[in-house]
């Protein structure tokens, strides 16, 4: 796995989740750290855009987090400011919300491979003032939303993109660790679909 670090303080916290969950611990890299061209010929299978500090369109630069959403066709993981980010690519508007609670997430089980396996609704926690509003373009479905109708989880269609406004690793969040497991076991999926063998 690919991780990239957008400074945010609790990044360590989802890096060991991920570590305990992949079979061998993830490759970090800054988002300042290299241009994308020397980051993609690296040897990975997915990538993690981890949560970073301000937001998606000011007194933040996403560096590689957003060509890794542009430009690759590997399994992406996008949490809190990569979902945010899948959202400022694709020149959707980010409205502030209340920052830092708890929140009933709902989700479609039988449309989304994340979250197959999850009950729903189950609890979770957001920590930023930042989100993305409906109506979504096409080609970019809604799989979880809050009770107060934010967009909690979106997915790209027909390419292994899923970006997520909650965070798995808050202990706040029910199920965060089976969610990681369920992306690792996609990306596994995806290599052995598409004959890639992974790196």
């Amino acid at each position: 796995i690919l991780f990239i670090d957008n400074y945010d303080p609790f990044t360590f916290n989802l890096y060991g989740d991920i570590a305990d969950t992949a079979c061998s611990p993830p490759i970090v890299i800054r988002n300042d750290q290299y241009t994308w061209d020397k980051v993609e010929p690296l040897a990975f299978d997915a990538i993690v855009i981890s949560p970073g500090p301000g937001s998606s369109a000011r007194q933040f630069h996403p560096g590689i987090s957003a060509s890794a959403l542009q430009q690759t066709l590997r399994p992406v993981l996008g949490v809190c400011l990569g979902r945010q980010l899948l959202g400022r690519v694709l020149g959707l508007s980010v409205e502030h919300t209340a920052p830092g609670r708890s929140s009933v997430v709902r989700t479609f089980h039988n449309d989304s491979p994340l979250f197959a396996g999850l009950e729903s609704p189950f609890n979770a926690f957001r920590y930023n003032a930042l989100e993305i509003r409906e109506p979504l373009p096409t080609g970019l479905e809604k799989m979880a939303w809050s009770d107060d109708g934010a967009v909690m989880a979106l997915e790209v269609v027909g390419l292994p993109v899923w970006c997520i406004q909650f965070h798995p690793e808050s202990v706040y969040t029910q199920a965060g660790t089976t969610l990681l497991r369920r992306f690792i076991e996609l990306t596994a999926a995806f290599h052995i679909r598409d004959d890639i063998p992974p790196a």
